[in-house]
């Protein structure tokens, strides 16, 4: 198999410049550039280059961090599950919306000791006991129904 910068040489490409787009210090791609003329990519091409993808790096870093915000808004981070203003907005809406034949039931779960699981095994135990029965409740309520 073939090297992508082998297959630009068979293309008849002479240059290229391959730079990395970091998040939070990991690298998440490469934008890489071909060019058919010979040594194209002098010092300051390849300083612009770098800064290029230094902006590009920062835009993909804002851009997750706005999606996680976002997500945040609605869901519970641990869970997965909606959190309470987005419960709250939701309940809302279907008493708001439903017929006198649609039937709405409500369920709200209070885990005993669940503070004893944290102080005795700590938060990271407590996270998985509450992603655990968050997993069960989604899958025991019915497709088609929400499990907020």
């Amino acid at each position: 198999m073939h090297s992508e910068s082998a297959i630009a040489v068979s293309l008849g490409y002479q240059s290229g410049i391959a730079i990395p787009l970091l998040v939070d210090k990991q690298c998440v791609g490469v934008l890489v550039l071909y060019t058919a003329a010979a040594k194209f990519f002098t010092n300051d091409e390849l300083q612009l280059m770098n800064e290029l993808g230094r902006d590009l790096s920062f835009a993909l870093n804002f851009i997750e961090k706005e999606q996680r915000a976002r997500y945040l808004t609605f869901y519970d981070p641990v869970t997965g599950l909606t959190n309470r203003s987005r419960f709250l907005e939701q309940v809302g809406r279907y008493i708001r919306d439903r017929t006198n034949a649609e039937k709405l039931a409500v369920l709200l779960l209070d885990l005993d000791r669940f503070k004893q699981v944290n102080d005795s095994l700590g938060r990271k135990a407590g996270d998985v006991l509450l992603r655990q029965v968050a997993e069960r409740i989604q899958n025991s309520v019915a497709e088609g129904q929400d499990a907020a």
